[in-house]
């Protein structure tokens, strides 16, 4: 008669499957009052969305365009009217980062107000930043809106679902990809194009409001910038990067790091997360910090952060305070040193000058 040896010695080796961090936010979420749910529906295909969200008619119109324009997935949320919108974004994921509200033509006004007034509302408050930041998608009918709203990224357009678009080119975007981010300025898009005047089209870009026009043969993107005239591609990626290296540096602490040496750990892991986006062409190496020297105080010292005409070699610079920064109350706390970085985006050139004589 045998015994069986785990009475003993019970051995049972698990391999440890190392976690992963993504550099793609390839999913939008649309809310819409169609639907008799709020219980969300994942799709990733205007096939599957006919067959998933059959009589929804304005939202299956938003994902045609969505679809159409190479969009990856798609979230889906019914059910919900505009006056409850900015509690369902409030509720999202933080990897939902662009989010739209399907709604007709006939409210096409009304909706972009309301859109604008949540944007606003959530730029802000003092508690939305970094990684629960999102970019609120809209449309435009009327070119005339001069608001500077950050995050708020508007599309001028007579087409139903028209900035579905803009999610469809952040669906495609791979931080973690070689070469890979680039400007959303004269992206070829499958869209009906405007008929604008110059005067027409020039206040569409001055408004920070991205058209869709024919130029070179094709239907293109004009604009490319949020409502604020910051840079969307910056922004989103900006947005990502916050969530990548706050996922990294979550890693890190599982391994249970401690005083200097966990501080090299810290820099090293940030550099790493850094250098990706130096790759994939959100950072630029070619930027000099042309300021006045950037201090702190902390704990009543002061400190150094960069100095003025500092290099960004690198795209970034990091600056972690020495641990002996730290009061007797952070150590008991288990606290780092703060730990600033300073990033040199990149923007794209957008026109071409040129200036010469024909000999």
């Amino acid at each position: 008669m045998s015994i069986d040896l785990k009475r003993f010695v019970d051995v049972n080796i698990k391999k440890h499957v190392p976690a992963t961090v993504v550099g793609i936010r390839d999913t939008v979420v649309v809310i819409t009052a169609e639907g008799s749910s709020t219980t969300p529906v994942d799709v990733s295909s205007y096939s599957e969305a006919t067959t998933d969200l059959a009589g929804m008619t304005t939202t299956l119109a938003y994902l045609k365009v969505y679809f159409d324009n190479g969009g990856v997935k798609a979230r889906v949320i019914g059910d919900t009217a505009i006056a409850d919108f900015a509690t369902t974004v409030a509720g999202l994921d933080d990897k939902y980062i662009y989010v739209v509200y399907a709604d007709t033509d006939a409210n096409v006004a009304t909706t972009y107000s309301a859109l604008k007034t949540v944007a606003s509302s959530r730029a802000s408050s003092s508690t939305i930043y970094g990684i629960n930041e999102k970019l609120i998608l809209a449309r435009t009918e009327d070119n005339t809106d001069t608001a500077s709203v950050k995050n708020f990224v508007v599309k001028y357009s007579n087409v139903l679902g028209a900035e579905m678009t803009i999610a469809a080119y952040l669906s495609n975007i791979n931080v973690y990809r070689e070469d890979s981010v680039y400007d959303y300025m004269f992206t070829s898009e499958v869209l009906t194009a405007e008929e604008l005047s110059d005067t027409a089209y020039g206040t569409c870009i001055t408004n920070n409001m991205n058209v869709d026009i024919t130029l070179a043969n094709a239907v293109r993107n004009c604009g490319g910038n949020c409502k604020d005239g910051a840079d969307l591609v910056n922004e989103f990626c900006l947005i990502v990067l916050h969530q990548t290296l706050t996922e990294q540096l979550l890693i890190l602490l599982s391994q249970k790091i401690k005083n200097t040496t966990g501080l090299s750990k810290i820099y090293a892991v940030m550099s790493q997360e850094l250098d990706k986006y130096l790759v994939s062409g959100y950072l630029t190496t070619d930027k000099i910090w042309t300021d006045n020297d950037l201090t702190v105080t902390y704990n009543s010292a002061q400190y150094t952060i960069i100095e003025k005409g500092t290099a960004l070699d690198n795209g970034y610079v990091i600056t972690i305070l020495p641990y002996e920064s730290l009061s007797d109350t952070d150590k008991a706390a288990h606290k780092t040193p703060p730990i600033y970085v300073i990033i040199a985006e990149q923007y794209g050139i957008r026109m071409i000058t040129i200036n010469g004589e024909v000999i």
